[in-house]
């Protein structure tokens, strides 16, 4: 008798530290049979999806090599002033998806991607952001990318050179990933002390309300913010920050623990307080003859729908301005940042039982906005938003945490249907705010993720 495979995944005590999957069988009478009706594969268990998934990919992919300028570096063709400025962080971002893409490290696009940010940070010694930035300066964007590209591009090293590399360390004393040659290391180590250096104001906008709910100090710098007179932090630059830190982190960098407790103590504050929108939470079930999926609504399971605002320290009103009201890409990038907070705690034994819990249920109540509020598109206008990435964002948080379902909406091919039908005959991306390059970046990103 055919049997239904039901995958309910949720965290042990150490939360992150590893996932606890229950796979069982229930037999297919147990089933109602309207439950056994109008099931189709999860996109990302398609093979036939998958295979056009891949093709467009490759496309996006055709239609960046030709973009590379001869110095190894992409700009941004379009986009806002302050994409436009940032060419480090948009060849950062080419070089990272191409090496995602599996053209492979010794790619000559590539190569000349990783030379390129190699000699800019060479030729720039300050530790500083300019303000206002000039020509030459990093962005908090260009400095988490370029730490992202570098851990990628190491992903496949001989391992007879890694051997090499691992006594060279060792003789010096250092503890780190034998696979990243000496002289990245030591960049690497600058980039995080940039970037650590340089969070910007956390302050709490004022929209009329005041401090409601007593968050920290006002003055403390925790998160990340364009450098610009007065900017506050944001969690669009602060998603890559973390990111970038992240990948240092798993490369044998030290960074500070006061920056992920930092980074998880505000983001448990600021998430959006009172919410009467309860969602209900749904297992997935996969049909192991065919591989139809299915939602089966966990009975007496249920979470609050409470989402995040492009200002880190800001706690989203509802009906507010922009940067101050919830989106599903601040929410998303706010389940990211905690994800990774949480993996990094946890790595060095500094994650404490409370936090883990509280994180956990945060993270649960966002995924539960994002499904409340459900769209493919980026939805309300925000600052530094648009569709392609928004479904990056998406798919990062789903991917930190495990879900391939936000409710019963099986968000990998929602977005990987939109995002194809996006396309341009020239196998791009475009939109007004980051321009056709780094859009093209996301949604290659998006596709290839699912389909690998």
């Amino acid at each position: 008798m055919a049997g239904k495979r039901i995958r309910i995944s949720f965290r042990a005590e150490g939360f992150f530290s590893s996932f606890v999957c229950i796979s069982f069988f229930v037999l297919q009478s147990l089933l109602s049979a309207e439950e056994s009706k109008g099931g189709r594969k999860m996109g990302d268990n398609d093979k036939e999806f998958k295979n056009r998934v891949i093709a467009s990919a490759r496309k996006g992919i055709d239609a960046l090599l030709p973009r590379q300028s001869p110095d190894g570096s992409w700009d941004s063709d379009g986009g806002s002033q302050r994409i436009a400025c940032m060419t480090k962080g948009v060849t950062a971002l080419c070089t990272f998806t191409l090496l995602k893409a599996g053209t492979g490290p010794s790619h000559e696009s590539v190569l000349k991607g990783i030379e390129y940010l190699r000699k800019c940070w060479i030729e720039w010694d300050s530790l500083k952001y300019v303000m206002p930035p000039a020509k030459g300066s990093w962005y908090t964007f260009d400095a988490g990318l370029t730490l992202m590209a570098i851990e990628a591009a190491y992903k496949c090293i001989e391992p007879s050179e890694i051997k090499i590399r691992e006594r060279k360390l060792h003789a010096q004393g250092r503890v780190a990933d034998p696979a990243i040659s000496i002289p990245d290391m030591k960049m690497m180590e600058k980039v995080v002390k940039f970037l650590v250096q340089n969070r910007g104001l956390s302050s709490v906008y004022d929209h009329g309300a005041g401090n409601p709910y007593n968050l920290p100090p006002t003055e403390e710098r925790i998160a990340w913010s364009f450098p610009e007179k007065d900017a506050y932090a944001d969690r669009w630059n602060t998603f890559f920050a973390v990111s970038g830190l992240a990948a240092a982190s798993r490369c044998g960098i030290s960074v500070p623990k006061n920056v992920w407790e930092a980074l998880l103590q505000y983001s448990l504050s600021c998430q959006q307080k009172d919410s009467t929108e309860k969602v209900q939470r749904y297992s997935l079930i996969e049909d192991k003859k065919n591989g139809n999926a299915f939602f089966k609504p966990l009975s007496n399971t249920f979470d609050r729908a409470r989402g995040w605002c492009y200002t880190f320290c800001d706690v989203p009103k509802p009906g507010g301005k922009p940067g101050s009201s919830a989106t599903g890409s601040m929410t998303a990038s706010a389940i990211a940042i905690m994800a990774q907070s949480v993996f990094c705690l946890k790595a060095t034994n500094n994650l404490r039982k409370d936090d883990s819990s509280k994180s956990f249920t945060a993270m649960q109540d966002g995924l539960a906005w994002i499904d409340a509020h459900y769209m493919v598109r980026c939805g309300q206008p925000a600052d530094m938003d648009s569709d392609c990435y928004h479904l990056w964002i998406i798919e990062n948080a789903c991917d930190l945490v495990e879900s391939r379902n936000i409710g019963v909406h099986d968000w990998y091919r929602d977005g990987a249907e939109f995002i194809m039908n996006e396309q341009k005959e020239n196998g791009g991306w475009s939109d007004p705010t980051f321009g056709n390059i780094c859009s093209t970046c996301f949604a290659v990103l998006f596709l290839i993720k699912g389909a690998n």
